[in-house]
């Protein structure tokens, strides 16, 4: 297989601060750092939860929080020719499992915002269509439960937070043994030095998450595991 086709590399896992707490760096400070780690975008992920809410109380207020780092990312990205896409890490009350969604812009954030009332279930079968995927977030960390495979779209098998055991080994063998499944991968970056840990590979630039969310689903994609390339079990070469 000839991966050098595969020139432009993307994190689909990315944490901001303020809007995540537990992330340490800016925006701005995000961008620098892969811009500086060779990469050509980054999909902010960050914690869309009850939680999170950091006592924001008012449906609008917290969703203009939310977006005020995705904006601020966008903006310098585009000086610093760094793609930035919009995404949302989603957790529901019944449990601490975590679900990345791709394919949304800002009104699908606002729709989405009154599921975190409910539970994830509900929240598949009310939000889910033909633009968006929801992929299940390190499914094997120990606090987390693998969900029914008829109600996620795939599996974040690639999950390379250097603070987390998520059991890749699992994930990868869950995938390959359930090809319907999409798998995905990311940094989870939070923390210094650790951004880049893993990036996606695409054929093109992607500058939309509408496109991001087609380009999962086509399955056309390779992992970068610094430097060791990845071809998903269920790709379609």
């Amino acid at each position: 297989m000839n991966t050098d086709m595969y020139r432009y590399k993307y994190d689909l896992h990315v944490h901001t601060s303020p809007v995540s707490r537990c992330g340490d760096f800016s925006p701005k400070e995000v961008v620098d750092r892969y811009v500086s780690a060779g990469f050509q975008g980054i999909v902010i992920t960050n914690h869309f939860s009850l939680a999170a809410m950091n006592q924001l109380k008012l449906k609008e207020e917290y969703l203009n929080f939310y977006l005020s780092d995705y904006y601020e990312a966008r903006s310098y990205g585009k000086e610093k020719g760094l793609d930035v896409l919009l995404g949302a890490e989603m957790r529901f009350p019944e449990n601490d499992n975590d679900y990345l969604v791709y394919g949304i812009n800002e009104k699908d954030l606002f729709s989405a915002y009154d599921y975190l009332f409910t539970e994830y279930e509900k929240f598949y079968y009310e939000f889910k269509n033909r633009h968006n995927i929801v992929i299940q977030a390190h499914p094997f960390r120990s606090s987390c439960n693998l969900q029914s495979l008829d109600i996620i779209d795939g599996i974040e098998v690639f999950n390379m937070h250097p603070g987390h055991n998520s059991r890749v080994a699992v994930a990868a063998k869950t995938a390959y043994e359930n090809p319907h499944l999409l798998i995905t991968g990311g940094s989870d970056f939070h923390h210094e030095n650790h951004q880049g840990m893993c990036g996606v590979c695409l054929k093109k630039r992607v500058t939309d998450s509408f496109v991001m969310a087609k380009v999962i689903k086509s399955r056309d994609y390779i992992f970068d595991i610094w430097g060791n390339k990845i071809v998903p079990s269920n790709n379609n070469l």
